[in-house]
């Protein structure tokens, strides 16, 4: 269990087993009985086995996600799986595939959409890393390196044609 503690002297923030709970600032002299009652909490967590954490990926639930992309999600996932990919790099990508929109919120929808197939085979953890490159005024894109080799098997190379 992490306490943060805010400029004023209040705990701000308690985080247990990754999970954040942001509290309403709580003074210094009642933090004892706050802490205590969390601390009752991450003991019954520990008790209990409930997905609260992402677990890895097998390869069964990567294919049922897989499944579930379009086209455009494909083409971008594969267009992100080795190295950090420019906003333009993406929607050139895309216009060859087929997609006539260049307007950057295409992106964030494919993302979107990303993010609510892996909610729906139950993962939390997105598969893809964002980094605003302020000189270029544009966002860069990359699969995170834990995915990297299920998205090569799977998207580049095939796998998912079964």
């Amino acid at each position: 269990m992490n306490v943060e503690v805010g400029p004023d002297g209040n705990i701000r923030e308690i985080v247990i087993k990754g999970y954040k709970f942001q509290v309403r600032p709580i003074p210094p002299e009642d933090a004892g009985k706050i802490i205590e009652t969390f601390k009752i909490v991450e003991d019954v967590l520990k008790s209990v086995t409930l997905k609260f954490e992402d677990d890895e990926w097998d390869e069964n639930t990567f294919k049922e996600f897989v499944n579930e992309l379009t086209d455009h999600q494909r083409v971008f996932l594969i267009k992100c799986a080795n190295d950090w990919t420019s906003t333009k790099e993406i929607l050139a990508e895309l216009k060859n595939a087929g997609l006539s929109s260049e307007k950057p919120q295409v992106v964030s929808g494919l993302r979107s959409g990303i993010t609510k197939k892996l909610k729906k085979v139950g993962k939390k953890e997105d598969i893809v890393d964002k980094n605003w490159n302020n000189k270029e005024g544009q966002n860069y894109y990359r699969v995170k390196p834990k995915y990297r080799k299920l998205v090569e098997k799977f998207l580049i190379e095939g796998g998912d044609k079964f």
